[in-house]
């Protein structure tokens, strides 16, 4: 059995037997071992003895640390009187500027909170350029920017934005030949955010000013009886099932005779000229009220939610979420008021 077992077990085993047992090859290994054993003990025993002698060092080292030397108090200086300056008794008293009267007394700056959206102040403005009435617009603009000449500045520029971007749908009233796009500028919108306050107020001045310009030029031109009669009827039925042929109907006319008319005296055809107001009601619904999208394009007039969607993207650059989002009055209930 000794025989199947590996070399170790086997030299073991012949010194437990006796020395008689153990072989030359047996005793080797044996003196191997012990060898081993000893120089395991003496390196066990050298590290307990520098783990001593390290902590005795740090001990001393610890003792020899220098004490904090305490600086001298600084002697104070003594501090020696300015003589007071000396004036000539005979110079004249000061000139004091006279208080203005009360009424003429700045008035202390409303608070934030005090105001409300210069909603109607901004519908003023838009009816003035629509209507052609070039002078009140640029009053009214005036008017809407000393109301905010106090306000935050993001406030003020979405106030400035939702002007511009009003003011540009009114730009559909008009076709390509009869009014230049460039008016407003293809990136205006951008960059009333990338300009000063008053650079900003100016670009939308200036664009009330041309726009207001040109409709006041089209109300100076002539127009039918008969063309008056259908804006007239439009605007007072637009928000209802409203087609040309019924337009037509109403004032007994063909529908194709219609349609030439306003485009030779409006620029646009009827249905161009129903739907522009459908999308201003419309707008005026997003920014005023809770309802959702389907409950402002059946008030609006639109027949689908899906056709109202196109014409207002077409328009306004967005969809009905997003113009609501950004625009609407009661986003800015903290700053201007309840």
């Amino acid at each position: 059995m000794l025989a199947e077992q590996p070399d170790k077990v086997r030299a073991l085993a012949a010194l437990l037997a006796g020395p008689g047992a153990i072989r030359p090859a047996d005793w080797l290994f044996v003196l191997v071992m012990l060898v081993l054993t000893a120089v395991l003990l003496l390196a066990v025993r050298s590290l307990w003895q520098m783990q001593r002698e390290l902590t005795r060092l740090g001990r001393q080292l610890d003792g020899l640390k220098p004490e904090p030397v305490e600086e001298p108090p600084d002697t104070a200086v003594a501090q020696v009187p300015e003589p007071e300056p000396s004036f000539p008794a005979d110079l004249p008293e000061p000139i004091r500027e006279p208080e203005p009267p009360p009424e003429l007394r700045a008035a202390p700056a409303e608070t934030v909170s005090n105001w409300v959206y210069p909603l109607e102040t901004e519908e003023k403005l838009l009816d003035a350029v629509r209507t052609g009435r070039h002078s009140l617009a640029l009053e009214l603009f005036d008017q809407l920017e000393n109301m905010l000449h106090a306000s935050p500045d993001d406030v003020f520029r979405q106030v400035l934005h939702n002007a511009a971007l009003n003011m540009r749908q009114l730009m559909y009233d008009f076709n390509e030949s009869e009014l230049d796009p460039s008016i407003a500028g293809p990136d205006l919108i951008q960059q009333l955010d990338q300009v000063t306050r008053a650079e900003a107020s100016g670009l939308v001045r200036t664009f009330a000013d041309r726009l207001g310009g040109a409709f006041q030029r089209r109300a100076s031109q002539k127009q039918s009886d008969i063309v008056v009669q259908a804006k007239t009827f439009i605007e007072a039925n637009y928000r209802s099932s409203l087609t040309v042929n019924a337009i037509a109907a109403a004032l007994f006319i063909s529908a194709p005779y219609l349609y030439r008319l306003m485009r030779e005296e409006v620029g646009i055809s009827p249905a161009h000229y129903l739907n522009n107001l459908r999308i201003r009601h419309a707008t005026r619904l997003l920014r005023t009220s809770d309802k959702n999208v389907a409950q402002v394009a059946g008030e609006a007039g639109f027949e689908t939610e899906q056709c109202f969607f196109r014409q207002f993207k077409k328009q306004m650059d967005c969809t009905p979420n997003q113009y609501r989002n950004r625009y609407s009055t009661a986003t800015f209930s903290p700053l201007f008021g309840d």
